[in-house]
């Protein structure tokens, strides 16, 4: 999925989330335990947190907030985004921490620039790896009763199934984050995430059926603009009064000729074809402005050599007045 993650100090705009461990077996295996031996991927066992910082006691275990949002920008559907941290590095290990802060076990998104311990071992910032899910925002409800400590490895399959895409972030020395009661976030932040999928029904997620291949129904709607030629409404140069002749044209084996009818000697007329591709280039101070082709009306005539219009399509001609930079599109309708 194509994804915005959204970094801000705002916390009205902060996403509720689970936080997980990510201590690795390598760190529990050299006994070096995490709180309450939680295994990597599943919820952390610390009591709830809220933006502040400060216990919940709702009851709730492993709940805290992203300091942000993330957004599928084909659906415009906010989604649920967690993060984790190694509890490791709020033990014993926390006196090899820069600053002795046991920021691995405090369910806040603060990772440190620090890489590994005076000894050699991995800190990464105490590993607060940010996963962005596939499932609708709902505060992390569901995925929590499939990550909690001591469920299924079937429910943690499905817990698994939902993260498209998973982070390895690392602090700046330079420009640390801030405290949690200053809002963590130095300076709001846009990351986007970009996938090239096929136009199609948007996939509907469903955690309980992580294998099915349900839609929405829909199909996504574009905007396009095409500024070098569009026209303003209320745009009266002299350049919009051009008359084309003939329109349509019936194309034969040899050149191509056109007449532009009122046109400005000061102008550049331009030839595109369908795919935006600028096939000639005429300027009018170049041609002799006659007033013999068919009506009393001053006009140009224009040659396009015998290739140059391939096929039968429309075509664009785009006149801009080289003075006013006022521009006007006329279609061609080549038969």
């Amino acid at each position: 999925n194509n994804v915005d993650i959204v970094f801000t100090n705002d916390k009205t705009k902060w996403s509720k989330c689970i936080v997980v461990e990510t201590a690795s077996n390598d760190f529990i295996n050299n006994g070096l335990p995490t709180i309450d031996n939680t295994k990597n991927f599943e919820v952390r066992r610390t009591p709830s947190i809220d933006k502040d910082g400060k216990p919940m006691n709702d009851g709730t275990y492993g709940f805290s907030y992203f300091p942000g949002y993330a957004i599928d920008v084909e659906t415009g559907k906010r989604l649920n985004i967690f993060f984790g941290e190694n509890s490791v590095y709020s033990g014993s290990l926390t006196d090899q921490l820069d600053g002795k802060n046991p920021i691995g076990g405090d369910l806040i998104f603060n990772p440190s620039s620090q890489t590994e311990t005076e000894v050699g071992l991995p800190v990464w910032g105490a590993q607060h790896y940010i996963y962005v899910t596939r499932q609708e925002y709902d505060e992390c409800k569901k995925l929590e009763g499939k990550l909690r400590k001591g469920a299924s490895i079937i429910n943690k399959i499905k817990g698994g199934a939902s993260v498209t895409w998973v982070s390895f972030p690392l602090g700046v020395s330079s420009a640390p984050l801030l405290s949690i009661d200053k809002g963590l976030i130095p300076n709001d932040l846009i990351v986007k995430l970009r996938v090239e999928n096929p136009y199609g029904e948007s996939r509907k997620f469903d955690i309980e059926k992580e294998r099915d291949c349900s839609t929405y129904g829909d199909h996504p709607v574009y905007e396009f603009e095409f500024e070098p030629v569009l026209n303003q409404t209320d745009d009266h140069s002299e350049s919009q009064d051009v008359h084309l002749a003939p329109n349509p044209f019936y194309r034969e084996s040899g050149v191509s000729t056109f007449d532009l009818y009122d046109i400005s000697s000061s102008s550049i007329i331009q030839l595109y074809d369908m795919q935006g591709r600028l096939l000639k280039t005429w300027m009018a101070n170049d041609h002799k402005i006659e007033k013999n082709c068919i009506s009393d009306r001053s006009c140009l005539t224009f040659h396009i050599d015998k290739g140059v219009l391939s096929v039968s399509h429309i075509y664009f001609l785009r006149i801009t007045d080289s003075i006013s930079g006022k521009t006007v599109t006329k279609k061609w309708l080549i038969i």
